[in-house]
């Protein structure tokens, strides 16, 4: 019995990490996600004023590429962070299956126990009875 309860603490323990890892991992890619669209802005913005002032300063190539390097480090992040998030996602509902399976079979196994001690309950009875029993002899 402690054993069961064992599993079922270390399961519980193991979805309770496992919400909180997928909860730090859907903020990291809400992060991300705020990032590459304030990048993407600032990457318009840029472009924006290269239109404007294309004639009048040049701005080094490096700048831009260095930027775009960036936005797609950015979003590969946002992307591998998904890609985990789902990972987590199953992961959770796989120790929600083991829970309800562990509940499962300890409920099963404490309705048989009633029965088992209500069967033993009902024998004793009837044993405590015949000991009252005068059986007289026919003849």
């Amino acid at each position: 019995m402690n054993k069961e309860k064992r599993q079922i603490a270390e399961l519980e323990h193991k979805y309770t990490l496992t919400l909180h890892q997928l909860d730090l991992a859907t903020t990291r890619e809400e992060q991300l996600r705020n990032e590459s669209c304030e990048l993407e802005r600032n990457l318009a913005l840029i472009k924006h004023e290269m239109k404007e002032v294309r004639y009048l300063y040049l701005i080094p190539i490096v700048f831009i590429t260095h930027v775009l390097h960036f936005c797609f480090q950015a979003q590969r992040r946002s992307e591998n962070d998904t890609e985990n998030r789902k990972k987590l996602e199953q992961n959770i509902a796989e120790l929600k299956r083991k829970l309800d399976e562990e509940q499962n079979r300890r409920t099963r196994d404490h309705t048989n126990s009633q029965a088992v001690a209500e069967r033993i309950s009902s024998l004793e009875k009837q044993v405590k009875f015949s000991d009252f029993v005068i059986v007289y002899p026919k003849g």
